[in-house]
């Protein structure tokens, strides 16, 4: 394929997913009154949304400017480097790396883990699934697993029922702005309330432990995967430690790119929150420079809004339910604040 420069932010059609356990939150929160994208989700129990996703069957497709219409598998192809940075093409080829998505759960999911590089890769041709949490909002009660609540051995685990396993576990509750950080290998679960930022590495490999011997819309009991899990889970991870420290997010003077909370510095991935405000209520402009990181980077909005300027004048929004793609090769932008916007800003 010719070699394309991208130079802008890429915003891509949204890709709804419908679970047994999905909720009423997503369309409101992405579409912003959006009907067509609201027509195009397609109803209620809408559990993911996909914002940057190159998974076969759920791929994004860029629906701004040049490259409208382009896959973002495509894009890797074409114009790698230009898009992932240098570093980031020669470490993945023309596999973009990470998933961004959001979570409703107005049920509980299933407890789950997901493997790592090596087993994933002789098992399923594929990455594992290194993942993140932030929290958009929680209803009152809701909670989160993640890890176990104590020592815990392979030969111990396999002994526990389901509902055993489930008092083995660290039970967290939760309120908008928690973050969490789950190697792969963390047994863990989204509970009934919680509305979820997730970033990941590319992978969709899920081993279910346990459902609540709930059914799915066949009346079947879905299937477990507890012997594969097994040899994926890391019995020493303990829940305590995939809680990521917050003591700073609320802090008003977040108002550099230097100075924004780092929440997770892994191989996989860093991010950071980034909370900027306008200047008593006046437009306040930020200048970031990207060129150092020479790497893709996503920009995830939970909260507020910005306009993003960049290249020859050229202007777009940056709103509550957005996940905005910016290519290696866009090395600048500034962002115009009037009120606030608090964003995750991912990149490797």
């Amino acid at each position: 394929m010719q070699r394309r420069y991208i130079k802008y932010p890429l915003r891509f059609r949204p890709v709804f997913k419908k679970t047994i356990w999905g909720g009423d939150k997503l369309v409101p929160y992405v579409a912003g009154g959006d009907d067509q994208m609201s027509d195009m989700a397609g109803g209620s129990a809408i559990g993911e949304y996909w914002g940057v996703s190159a998974m076969p069957g759920y791929e994004s497709v860029v629906s701004n400017g040049p490259l409208e219409g382009m896959k973002l598998s495509d894009l890797t192809s074409s114009s790698g480097e230009l898009l992932m940075g240098t570093r980031n093409f020669a470490r993945f080829g023309g596999k973009f790396p990470l998933l961004v998505k959001f979570i409703d759960a107005a049920k509980d999911l299933s407890v789950q883990v997901h493997p790592g590089d090596e087993l994933a890769a002789s098992r399923h041709s594929c990455s594992g699934k290194t993942e993140m949490w932030y929290v958009i909002d929680a209803e009152k009660g809701a909670t989160l697993l993640t890890g176990f609540d104590g020592d815990m051995t392979r030969e111990e685990f396999e002994k526990l029922s389901g509902k055993e396993m489930m008092e083995r576990l660290k039970k967290f509750s939760i309120a908008s702005g928690d973050m969490f950080y789950l190697p792969a290998g963390t047994v863990h679960s989204i509970g009934a309330g919680a509305f979820i930022a997730e970033i990941q590495q590319s992978s969709d490999i899920t081993y279910r432990i346990y459902d609540f011997e709930r059914r799915d819309l066949n009346g079947k009991c879905r299937e477990l995967h507890t012997e594969m899990a097994l040899d994926a889970i890391d019995f020493s991870i303990k829940g305590e430690n995939c809680r990521i420290p917050k003591e700073d997010m609320d802090s008003d003077s977040l108002n550099f790119w230097d100075n924004a909370v780092k929440a997770v510095d892994a191989p996989y991935f860093t991010t950071s929150f980034v909370k900027l405000k306008g200047a008593n209520g006046s437009l306040q402009k930020y200048n970031f420079n990207f060129e150092r990181l020479d790497s893709f980077v996503i920009l995830t909005c939970v909260d507020g809004s910005a306009v993003i300027s960049y290249g020859n004048g050229e202007r777009t929004s940056l709103d509550r339910g957005n996940i905005l793609l910016l290519p290696a090769d866009l090395k600048e932008v500034t962002f115009e604040v009037v009120s606030s916007c608090h964003f995750l800003e991912t990149h490797i």
